[in-house]
C-alpha cells in the first residue's frame, strides 16, 4: 500500500489549524504520516500541533526557529518517510475524508512521478467552482508534462500534487528560500525533473483566500522574483 507524508508548514494561524489537521486526521485511507512543521509560530500554533500529536501518532511535530514557508516545507520533506509527499498549507482544508482513498487508488492504477488533483478556492468563506471542469476525464495512462500543458491541467501551485518521494532525493527540489513566488519557482522544476503525470478529477483541496492576503497584491518584488524564476529554469 502506498504510504502518503502530508507536510503542513504552521504559522500564525489559530483560527485555521485546527480544521486544516482535521480534515487529514479523519481521511478513510489510514497508510500516512502527518508533519506539522511549526515555523516559529509566536502564538498558539505550536502549543496546538502538540496538542494534536498526542491525540494521533501519526502525527509528527517539528519545532524550529521562523525561516518561512519554503523553509518549513524543506523541514518536512528532509522528515517524510512516505512514498508520496503531499503538501497543505495551514489555513486550508481537504473537502471530503476520502480524498486520500482516491488518490491512492489512482496512483495504483497509473503509478507516475506526479499526479495532480482538482481544488476549488473558497473567498472570504465563499465556496467557488471547481477550478478544473468536473467533466475532464482522470487520467489512465501517464502523460508527459507536454500533455498536461497542453490539456491546461497544470498549475503552478504546491498544493494539487502528489509528487514521489524519491524526486526529493538529489536535493535539487527544495523550496527556494527568501523569494516570493515560490511555487512558481518549485512548480517549474518539478516540471523539467519529472518523467510521467496523470490527472484525477477529484475535488481534493479548499484552498482559502482572503481578499487582503499577500497573494492578492503585486509588488515590484514579486514581478522581479517571478521573472528571475523562470529565468533560473530556462538557463
Amino acid at each position: 500500500m502506498i504510504k502518503f507524508s502530508v507536510v503542513i508548514p504552521v504559522y500564525k494561524v489559530e483560527e485555521y489549524l485546527d480544521q486544516c489537521v482535521q480534515s487529514v486526521v479523519e481521511q478513510t485511507y489510514r497508510r500516512l504520516e502527518i508533519l506539522l512543521v511549526d515555523d516559529g509560530s509566536p502564538d498558539r500554533c505550536g502549543a496546538m500541533c502538540d496538542d494534536w500529536a498526542k491525540k494521533d501518532d501519526r502525527i509528527r511535530v517539528i519545532h524550529q526557529e521562523n525561516g518561512g514557508l519554503s523553509d518549513a516545507r524543506n523541514t518536512g520533506i528532509r522528515h517524510a518517510g512516505g512514498d508520496y509527499v503531499l503538501f497543505l498549507d495551514s489555513d486550508d482544508w481537504w473537502e471530503q475524508n476520502t480524498v486520500l482513498e482516491t488518490l491512492a487508488k489512482q496512483l495504483e492504477k497509473t503509478p507516475v512521478d506526479v499526479l495532480t488533483y482538482n481544488y476549488r478556492k473558497s473567498v472570504d468563506g465563499v465556496p467557488q467552482p471547481a477550478y478544473f471542469d468536473e467533466q475532464i476525464p482522470s487520467h489512465d495512462t501517464p502523460v508527459d508534462i507536454a500533455a498536461m500543458v497542453q490539456k491546461d491541467l497544470w498549475v503552478c501551485s504546491s498544493w494539487n500534487k502528489a509528487v514521489r518521494f524519491s524526486l526529493f532525493e538529489q536535493g535539487d527540489l527544495f523550496f527556494r528560500k527568501g523569494i516570493t513566488s515560490e511555487d512558481m519557482d518549485w512548480s517549474l522544476r518539478l516540471a523539467l525533473k519529472a518523467g510521467t503525470f496523470a490527472f484525477v478529477n477529484c475535488c481534493v483541496l479548499a484552498y482559502r483566500q482572503r481578499s487582503m492576503s499577500i497573494t492578492h497584491s503585486v509588488s515590484k518584488k514579486s514581478v522581479v522574483t517571478l521573472r528571475d524564476n523562470i529565468a533560473c529554469c530556462i538557463e
